[in-house]
Order: structure tokens, then C-alpha cells, then sequence
């Protein structure tokens, strides 16, 4: 007997151990019980996957049961869940089912209670919680506002890059950059700290280094920028990298390629800037002249004894405007069998006077 006993005591033992059900030979009529896992959805767009719940039913009891199962959001509505409506459970068994659950790509990072209700056939229920996490995933454009920067000797300039975060979640960005012998690096910003698809502009001072090209006539360099950001999810960290090769060049003096005589000419920037400042100087001095002139030849005109010879040919009681007075004559011509032409001279003095003299003429 008790040989017997101590098999029966490492049996149980032994399942316990293993997570099962044990049914004992006393009465039955113990609750259904029931126990789920959580699940974790990846939203990354072109890398997303679907989350599992895991959910084991046990039947204690000496009958068997069909369950009813809803699934269900608490507090949202973003995932899609599919799980199966029934499920049979033997007396004294356990079964497991599972839920697939979804989210649209892009979801926004966070966590998702879940309600999973049971419902035997005599009416009792048996309820659960579970937490879907949506997982966070970093995503970013890291780009410079132009394409290159082309600079003087001793001048500053600035450049501009945009920061996008284009993942679902806040994220934290370190921007760094490297030394260059050529030039001197500055940023205003070490760490940005951005939500979701949001975006910020870093700004960064750049300046030559050298005094002097050493006898060229330009230099210049590819200067280095970085961004990075990380995301952490059950111990495993996911870093991102972006960067921007960006070319700079300085210019010591301009050079003309074109040749007078088989000879290459350089030309100085500061030479060119005084011609073309010469240049303007002579056209506004022409105009303003030209301008003076005009005027003084108008006031000429006004007091010039002018005389102007018109030849009308007019019909009987005929009203003529003649345009340079804007005034009306009223000329008849001779009745005569051949008609006429009438020649009016008219002299125009100063404004506000006109003198004329007509002659009539058989042609």
C-alpha cells in the first residue's frame, strides 16, 4: 500500500509540474479556468506583423463543455481581432486557442487592454485581461535645406537640415558631426526631442579654417553630419543612422578661363564688384542728364515760333479740326463748276496764339 501511494504522490507531482489539469477521483463541479498571454503588434509600414494571444481553457469538471468566447477592446477601437466563437473542452481537459490580432501600419506606439469572456452552458462566465502592445518603431529623414555651400575666406555660413520623425512614437534624436581641418563646426542643437510626425530644422555654423589657399585659387571638402536614434523593447535596443555627405567649397578669387592672346586673365572679386560699381554710377548719371535734357526741351518748344503749311480739301460748310491746335475752322470752297482746293497758312506762336492766312487755288 504504501508502494502504491508513492506512485500516486510522483505523478501528481509530476503533473502539477508540467501546467495540466488534475482531475481527482472526488466530486467534480469546480469552476472553468482560464489564462492568456499578452500580445505585441509590429506596425513598421512594409514590416508589420500581427500579434498572438494565447489563451488555455480548463474544464474541471466530470462533464464536458462547449464555451462561448468574445474578445473585445476596452477602451478603443484599432485593432482587428479574429479568434474562434466556440470552443469544446473534454471533462477534466484543457484546451488552447488563440486570437490574432491587428493593427493598420502607422499606428501610433502604445498599449491595449483586452477583455476575453467565457460563457459555459449553464450561464457562468469566466473573464480576462491582457494587454496588446503596439510596438514602436523609428523612422527618420535626416536632410540638408541645400544642396552645397560655396564660401569666402573668413566668412561664415549657415546650414540648414530638417529632422522628420516619421515613426509612431516620440523619439529622441543625438546629432553629431565630424571635425574637419578645413573647417570650424558648429550646432546649435545636440539632441532633439520630437513626437510623431513632427519635424524640426538643426542649423549649423560653418567657417573656414585656413587664412589663405596656399596659391590656389579654391579648396574644398565633403564635410560629414550624422543623426541617430534608438528604440528599446524587451532588453533589445534597435539603433538608426542617418547621413549627410555634404560638399563645401571656399573660394579664394575668381579666375576668367577665357584668353587674350594665348594668355589665361585673372581677375580679382574685388576689381569685378568695382567695374560693375562704375558701371551703375555712369547709367544713373546718364539718365538723370538724359532726363534734364528732355525737360529743357520742352520748355523750348513752348516759347518756338513755329509755322506749319496744311492742305485741306474740304465740301461745302465742311467742319475741319486741324490736330496741332485742336481748334475748328470752318472753310468753304469756291462753288465753282471744277471745285477748288483751299490752302490755309497757319502760324503758330506761343500758347493760346495762332495767326493764318488763307489762299484758295484752281488745280
Amino acid at each position: 500500500m504504501e508502494i502504491k501511494f508513492s506512485v500516486f504522490s510522483i505523478c501528481l507531482i509530476f503533473l502539477l509540474s508540467a501546467g495540466l489539469s488534475v482531475v481527482t477521483g472526488q466530486e467534480g463541479g469546480g469552476d472553468i479556468e482560464l489564462q492568456c498571454s499578452n500580445a505585441v503588434i509590429d506596425v513598421e509600414p512594409g514590416l508589420s506583423e500581427d500579434g498572438v494571444i494565447v489563451c488555455e481553457i480548463s474544464n474541471p469538471n466530470r462533464e464536458n463543455k462547449t464555451v462561448e468566447i468574445v474578445i473585445s477592446e476596452r477602451d478603443s477601437d484599432l485593432l482587428n481581432i479574429s479568434y474562434p466563437a466556440t470552443v469544446y473542452i473534454a471533462a477534466g481537459d484543457s484546451v488552447i486557442f488563440e486570437a490574432h490580432v491587428s493593427a493598420a501600419e502607422g499606428t501610433l506606439e502604445q498599449h491595449i487592454m483586452i477583455g476575453i469572456d467565457i460563457t459555459d452552458g449553464r450561464g457562468k462566465h469566466v473573464n480576462a485581461s491582457v494587454i496588446t502592445i503596439v510596438k514602436q518603431y523609428t523612422n527618420f529623414d535626416f536632410l540638408p535645406e541645400q544642396p552645397f555651400l560655396i564660401l569666402s575666406l573668413n566668412e561664415s555660413s549657415r546650414l540648414e537640415v530638417e529632422i522628420v520623425n516619421n515613426g509612431n512614437g516620440m523619439q529622441t534624436y543625438d546629432l553629431d558631426y565630424e571635425n574637419s581641418e578645413f573647417f570650424l563646426i558648429r550646432n546649435e542643437l545636440r539632441t532633439i526631442q520630437l513626437d510623431a510626425k513632427n519635424s524640426k530644422i538643426s542649423n549649423y555654423s560653418i567657417t573656414p579654417n585656413l587664412q589663405d589657399c596656399g596659391g590656389e585659387s579654391e579648396y574644398e571638402d565633403t564635410l560629414l553630419f550624422t543623426a541617430s536614434a534608438s528604440v528599446i523593447f524587451e532588453g533589445v535596443e534597435n539603433v538608426s543612422i542617418k547621413e549627410i555627405y555634404f560638399p563645401v567649397k571656399v573660394i579664394c578669387s575668381i579666375s576668367d578661363d577665357s584668353e587674350i592672346d594665348g594668355e589665361s586673365l585673372p581677375i580679382d572679386l574685388s576689381l569685378i564688384g568695382g567695374i560693375i560699381g562704375l558701371a551703375m554710377l555712369l547709367y544713373v548719371g546718364r539718365r538723370a542728364l538724359s532726363k534734364q535734357s528732355q525737360s529743357s526741351g520742352d520748355e523750348d518748344d513752348d516759347s518756338e515760333v513755329k509755322e506749319y503749311t496744311i492742305t485741306l480739301e474740304v465740301s461745302p460748310d465742311e467742319e475741319v479740326t486741324i490736330p496741332p491746335l485742336g481748334e475748328m475752322l470752318l472753310e468753304k470752297a469756291a462753288l465753282s463748276a471744277d471745285g477748288g482746293t483751299t490752302t490755309t497758312t497757319i502760324t503758330n506762336g506761343p500758347r493760346g496764339t495762332d495767326s493764318g492766312a488763307d489762299s484758295d487755288s484752281d488745280m
